[in-house]
């Protein structure tokens, strides 16, 4: 025990900071009935504890008991340790010194989790669970069962998908084997271990032994679509071990499909396929819901331009007497202009800012809100697209637009006649 004899101090999992500097352990501390889930910092050097921070608090006594331990921690690019007991999900700074408690620095949620107290029994010698992970942009927790994508600074779930069960693996050691796709286990109810019977399209029928689940997250394929090894399936078929109908190839970069399978093609003289001709359907109604949304959008921005230039004119019959003075007292007609000018883009410069911020709070808004479709199990919420590219060109065109509104309207400011405007009054 490295709390002493009468110590409840017992560390369960280990991570290193990301430059593998600072080193530490999540487990639990504390004496008899007052359990506190811990954080221990060690001396890489000699291993002794140099810091502990306590995250959660519970009690093995009462009813029913709450136990809080550390059984699952790691580190983030950001500098951060991100940590899980059974029932909390936090983070903390990794610079001790800097962390108390109720600082700023620290927060926890709930994970709704409830793992229970023998959580560990799930790994091998009961080293602890490996049930979360962060980048520096987001921090995935599993439970088991499911995996959750979270928000980083809030620890909010973004989306979550099912675990499928079993090893990849096995269908590969395990011969006669099948990794089954979840809908159709689901509708069939079965298990892990259990024996399903197989009828190829010749009438023959074998039993295979399930392994594991497969889940893509559409439902209409996860019904159908199945795994076996080559070896199984060309036993199946009733083939010799070198007959293979298809070879399917992942690749980095989907957009070199095309290219891949031409050269391929012409290199083996086989057919080859790419992805994007197999669903060029698809991909035509994904071309055409795009084209439709970026025509909505410039129709709106050109309806705002349109707006501008009519205030902007406005702008320039109301202050006639003004300009005509500038222009009386050494304006040149290139500085109203730019007077207008800057009038325009400090419109589009600033209503592009707050327009960015808005549209993304009401998408932030809008992914909070639920989407359960029997067709897609995996998404949670409706699905929204935080690309950069098109806060960019949002952001661009009101720029452009504004300037081109604004343009003609200085122009004609900077033509005004001094002279014609005292004189009328």
């Amino acid at each position: 025990n490295p709390g002493g004899l009468f110590s409840s101090d017992e560390f369960w999992n280990i991570s290193f900071n990301c430059d593998q500097s600072k080193l530490v352990l999540g487990g639990t501390t504390g004496f008899a009935t007052n359990l506190l889930a811990a954080i221990f910092e060690i001396d890489v050097a000699t291993g002794n504890v140099l810091n502990t921070q306590t995250v959660a608090s519970g009690n093995a006594f009462s009813f029913p008991p709450t136990i809080q331990e550390v059984r699952s921690i790691t580190a983030n690019p950001n500098g951060k340790y991100f940590w899980l007991t059974q029932d909390t999900l936090g983070v903390i700074h990794q610079n001790f010194d800097l962390c108390g408690n109720n600082n700023s620095l620290l927060y926890k949620v709930s994970s709704g989790y409830n793992l229970g107290y023998k959580c560990e029994d799930f790994r091998v010698n009961n080293t602890g669970i490996m049930a979360i992970r962060a980048t520096d942009s987001f921090v995935y927790a599993q439970n088991g069962t499911q995996v959750q994508k979270r928000n980083l600074t809030t620890g909010a779930v973004l989306i979550s998908a099912n675990i499928p069960a079993g090893n990849a693996m096995d269908i590969k050691n395990v011969p006669n084997s099948i990794i089954l796709g979840i809908g159709a286990a689901e509708k069939m109810m079965v298990n892990i271990g259990d024996n399903v019977q197989v009828t190829t399209s010749k009438g023959e029928r074998v039993s295979l032994k399930i392994v594991g689940f497969f889940q893509s997250g559409i439902q209409e394929i996860d019904k159908v679509q199945s795994y076996c090894s080559i070896a199984t399936t060309q036993k199946l078929l009733g083939v010799d071990n070198n007959y293979i109908t298809d070879i399917q190839i992942k690749l980095h970069d989907i957009k070199q499909a095309p290219l891949l399978a031409k050269k391929y093609s012409e290199l083996f003289e086989i057919d080859a396929l790419d992805i994007q001709t197999a669903n060029a359907q698809f991909e035509t109604g994904s071309s055409v819901r795009t084209t439709i949304s970026f025509a909505v959008g410039i129709t709106l921005l050109i309806v705002a331009g349109f707006g501008i230039y009519n205030i902007l004119n406005m702008m320039i019959y109301e202050k006639m007497d003004s300009i005509a003075i500038l222009k009386a007292t050494g304006f040149s007609g290139q500085d109203v202009r730019n007077v207008f000018l800057t009038i325009a883009l400090s419109i589009g410069f600033f209503g592009g800012i707050f327009g960015l911020i808005f549209g993304f709070s009401l998408s932030a808004l809008v992914d909070q809100i639920p989407f359960n479709t029997p067709a897609l199990p995996t998404v949670k919420t409706y699905p929204v697209s935080y690309n950069p590219f098109y806060y960019f060109i949002g952001c661009t065109f009101a720029i452009i637009t504004t300037y081109f509104a604004g343009l003609f309207p200085a122009r004609k400011a900077s033509k005004i006649d001094p002279v014609i405007i005292i004189r009328g009054k």
